[in-house]
């Protein structure tokens, strides 16, 4: 109206991932792929704009469920459940020019290069950035932590020392496949140009 305007949003029916992991813990790693292939195909299409954006903030809790109907939401399955990719609060557009560089986001879900001033322009507006984001997340659907949330980290320094040396332990207690091995090491790599894309 002539004072405020309203933003209509699409209603997801489940809940966060964060909130779901956090009753749960972890998932099997069929589960896990469903997920992580979604929110593969969410990060291509936002590659893929005209003026592509890239999220800087990819969390469990900004990974929200919808189920169709009400059933799918009483007999959970994630067979059942589009995932949608949430919370556009830190995202930018590549390309475009600002006065001020966005160095933001979750700190245990950012990769080395956004704890870095110094870094240009071109490495900070890299959907690199968020695909080891997408490498923490699917660590932590299938071992129910993050991977770098360790004894050692106990401020922010301890962690961006952890993290710059892309440095995470996959414990033998639950076997998981070489596949998912594979892919989160694609995406967990320090230095950019070697992490995996988001092309399916």
């Amino acid at each position: 109206d002539n004072e405020s305007f309203c933003t209509v949003l699409e209603y997801c029916t489940g809940p966060d991932l964060g909130a779901y992991l956090k009753k749960n813990k972890v998932i099997s790693e069929k589960e896990a792929r469903i997920i992580i292939t979604q929110i593969l195909l969410g990060l291509e299409y936002l590659n893929k704009l005209p003026k592509k954006i890239i999220h800087y903030d990819l969390k469990p809790e900004n990974i929200l469920l919808k189920f169709k109907t009400h059933e799918d939401k009483e007999n959970f399955n994630f067979e059942n459940c589009t995932v949608k990719i949430s919370d556009f609060g830190l995202s930018k557009f590549k390309d475009v020019n600002e006065d001020e560089k966005l160095i933001g986001g979750s700190p245990l879900y950012m990769p080395p290069e956004l704890f870095d001033k110094d870094v240009p322009n071109e490495v900070i507006e890299n959907d690199a950035v968020d695909i080891w984001s997408l490498g923490c997340i699917a660590f932590e659907l299938f071992y129910g932590e993050n991977p770098f949330k360790t004894r050692e980290v106990r401020e922010l320094a301890d962690l961006v020392k952890i993290i710059d040396k892309g440095n995470y332990y996959i414990t033998l207690e639950r076997p998981i496949s070489i596949q998912l091995m594979a892919f989160i090491n694609c995406c967990l790599q320090a230095k950019q140009k070697t992490r995996v894309s988001a092309k399916i």
